[in-house]
């Protein structure tokens, strides 16, 4: 089944190519699994957390609360999963991102699956190590949010339709449709884009009409649409059957218009109720470095193949179509942020593969892939540095040294082994990337997380008061201490809401000083527990990486006691 057009690929060199192939990806394998322990970031990632242990919690898996109130924004699908995670495995940040790495995984497979199907076994490897190397996957397992499920979902279901278009199954129209639907209910029906636009744009540059209008095609349309019954349930129960509820301000606000109109039209054309702003040109600087170390080579590969078939049609066009019509449709949008680009990765993976076997076979182009490749790995190897030298960790993990003996042993193993010169500079690649990543997960950012106050509030109560109710008084970026926090935590936004309920029962309650300030002011009597110095942590500024002028970056926020 695969494509008859494809240029030829250089021979097998089985033994290495399966040895390295299986080391690298054992190495990647570690990687994510260190990136598991790691507190989980605010505000996104706190946020699905939340509202996941309050499912679990609650017992009530058909809404979604934050705060104490009714939530719309996102489908239920993640949480679903992460409360299914939950209840296996208790309340925990592991527990939390286990099932991101799973669909991660999930992305994995399908890509080599793909690829293979497309290409060849040789590209299929390539293509699952540019993947699983691409830096904002790799922050995407430490900062989980929707994104790690969309990427396995997306490319799962372009994989087999795909198989669908070539010979009719009921099991690959099933799996389809399902994987489509599960992508609805992560992110909402412009998920579709990529996977439909993959087919789509295939059949339309190949004009094969025949194909293109087959009934097949529609009975997806409603098996996709009966798998996503759960969620349209959801939000009838929550929200249309409730029309007194007020959401956005505003009552009679239906859920499933939300779902099948608000959050994605309303979005696009910025009229709903949560609203963006845009910058056409985003998403192609952001690919660069998320893409990162082949954003470069993936930009060569894309202009290269579409100015090569503008004359004569001689490849398939599911993993460029599938990834240009969802950048288009991004950057049409209002909101734009780093990590959407994450579902498209599979198909960038998969091109970029291609052409690195073609520049290795053909020499055209080895000249702009090594220079690219030199300069992306001497970034990527002296950007820890730069890093370390600035931020200055406390500790150096033992398990950073240890991995970075294990790289050294494969770079050692690389110069002394007889593969292709352009072979070596694809694996000295994903040496550095890993160096990079690595250094990541296990200095950078458990250092950083430490500078996360809401969740260090939420230890220390754990610890010296686990019997006092915890409450947050004001700030709605401290999600991390709800989540943390063993006891419920309970939401209080302004002053008259926390008169309401001041009573004889002690309160341990996190705040700001602004709105300690508010509590003196009432004539409230508290008992200072500690102070903690803080920063947004998704957001690090020069001045907090720059030890020297780290203090002047912190944030106050405090414990206070609080009783009659």
């Amino acid at each position: 089944m695969g494509n008859q057009t494809t240029p030829p690929l250089i021979p097998a060199e089985s033994s290495i190519n399966q040895f390295l192939f299986i080391a690298l990806c054992s190495l990647v394998g570690l990687l994510y699994i260190a990136g598991l322990p790691i507190y989980l970031m605010e505000p996104d990632a706190a946020v699905y957390a939340i509202l996941s242990k309050n499912m679990v919690q609650s017992g009530n898996y058909w809404d979604l609360y934050l705060y104490d109130k009714d939530w719309l924004d996102k489908p239920h699908f993640p949480f679903w999963i992460t409360a299914f995670s939950f209840l296996l495995f208790g309340v925990n940040t592991i527990a939390y991102k286990l099932p991101a790495l799973l669909f991660i995984l999930l992305a994995a497979c399908y890509t080599y699956r793909f690829a293979k199907e497309l290409y060849s076994t040789e590209v299929a490897r390539l293509a699952v190590l540019i993947l699983l190397t691409a830096l904002h996957l790799v922050m995407s397992n430490s900062d989980v949010r929707a994104e790690p499920y969309l990427t396995g979902l997306v490319i799962a279901s372009t994989y087999h339709l795909y198989r669908l278009q070539h010979q009719f199954t009921w099991g690959h129209l099933f799996w389809g449709a399902l994987y489509a639907a599960c992508a609805i209910m992560t992110k909402g029906i412009f998920t579709i884009v990529p996977i439909g636009g993959a087919i789509f744009i295939e059949l339309l540059i190949k004009r094969q009409w025949k194909d293109m209008f087959h009934w097949k095609w529609l009975l997806v349309g409603i098996v996709t649409l009966l798998f996503t019954a759960p969620e349209l349930y959801s939000l009838y129960h929550q929200f249309d059957m409730h029309p007194e509820k007020e959401i956005f301000g505003e009552t009679h606000v239906s859920g499933i218009r939300f779902f099948f109109w608000d959050s994605q039209f309303g979005r696009f054309f910025n009229t709903g109720p949560i609203k963006g702003q845009g910058d056409k040109f985003f998403f192609l600087h952001t690919l660069l470095w998320a893409f990162l170390p082949w954003g470069l080579l993936m930009y060569y590969a894309l202009i290269k193949q579409l100015k090569e078939n503008i004359q004569r049609v001689q490849q398939e066009f599911y993993t460029i179509g599938g990834a240009v019509i969802t950048i288009l449709l991004f950057s049409l949008s209002q909101f734009q942020l780093p990590h959407y680009t994450n579902i498209i990765f599979p198909f960038l993976a998969i091109f970029t593969a291609k052409e690195i076997v073609i520049i290795g076979t053909t020499r055209k182009g080895e000249l702009f892939y090594t220079s690219a490749q030199y300069f992306t790995i001497g970034v990527l190897l002296f950007a820890p540095v730069l890093l370390h030298y600035f931020f200055r960790p406390e500790t150096i993990s033992f398990w950073f040294v240890l991995a970075a003996l294990s790289l050294i042993g494969i770079f050692v193993y690389l110069i002394r082994s007889t593969i292709h010169s352009w072979l070596k500079v694809f694996y000295y690649t994903c040496l550095s990337c890993l160096f990079f990543t690595f250094y990541l997960n296990l200095i950078f950012y458990p250092a950083v997380l430490h500078y996360q106050a809401s969740s260090e509030a939420a230890f220390y109560v754990n610890t010296h008061y686990p019997n006092t109710n915890p409450a947050v008084f004001g700030d709605l970026r401290t999600l991390s201490f709800d989540f943390y926090a063993r006891q419920h935590v309970k939401w209080y936004f302004t002053l008259d809401e926390f008169k309401q309920v001041y009573s004889t029962k002690p309160m341990i309650v996190y705040t700001t000083m602004e709105k300690l300030q508010e509590l003196k002011n009432a004539n409230i009597p508290y008992q200072l527990v500690k102070e903690f110095k803080g920063v947004h942590v998704t957001t690090l500024a020069g001045e907090f990486i720059n030890h020297e002028t780290r203090s002047q970056s912190l944030e106050t926020s405090v414990l206070v006691l609080i009783s009659r």
